[in-house]
């Protein structure tokens, strides 16, 4: 694990590319994963930096690990606000957040129910596939569009189960 400032993303792609260059040829040769928790929050901290920039250094990262994985904010008034009255923040969010699923081979969302709450179901976990899976792999796929319930307990530990069971 590499602790680093998030406010310089040419810092990132450095320690990035000096672990990956560090790692050839040995037995960990390029198997890096990458975690990058919370990315869209230099949208809203950092006016400098668009979703273009953040797109373009998630494509620099990727040449030098192996899998790398991205979470973001998706809420619906981040995504789902019309065009014309979006703020500049709205906008470049909802352009991240769609050009990295079309970008992903795998999407993981976290929902609530659109029923409302319920005292026994937290919410909908939800695996598909992303803008790059292709048919082959989506037919061998054991999450293909697959969604399930779940439930986090008052002890802190969760519970996950298929529609119906």
């Amino acid at each position: 694990m590499v602790n680093f400032s998030l406010s310089n993303l040419k810092e990132l792609q450095n320690i990035v590319s000096h672990h990956s260059e560090k790692s050839k040829g040995g037995e960990n040769a390029s198997k890096i994963i990458l975690i990058m928790d919370g990315l869209d929050f230099l949208l809203a901290s950092q006016p400098s930096i668009t979703s273009l920039t953040l797109l373009r250094t998630i494509m620099t990262l990727r040449q030098h690990v192996y899998n790398m994985i991205v979470t973001s904010s998706a809420d619906y008034p981040l995504l789902h606000n019309s065009s014309s009255s979006a703020t500049p923040l709205e906008t470049e969010h909802r352009a991240f957040v769609a050009s990295m699923a079309h970008q992903s081979r795998m999407v993981v969302q976290l929902r609530s129910l659109p029923t409302g709450a319920a005292e026994d179901i937290s919410g909908l976990l939800r695996v598909s596939g992303g803008g790059t899976l292709n048919d082959a792999e989506e037919e061998n796929s054991a999450f293909k569009g697959r969604e399930w319930l779940y439930q986090v307990k008052r002890d802190g530990s969760v519970r996950v189960w298929e529609r119906g069971q």
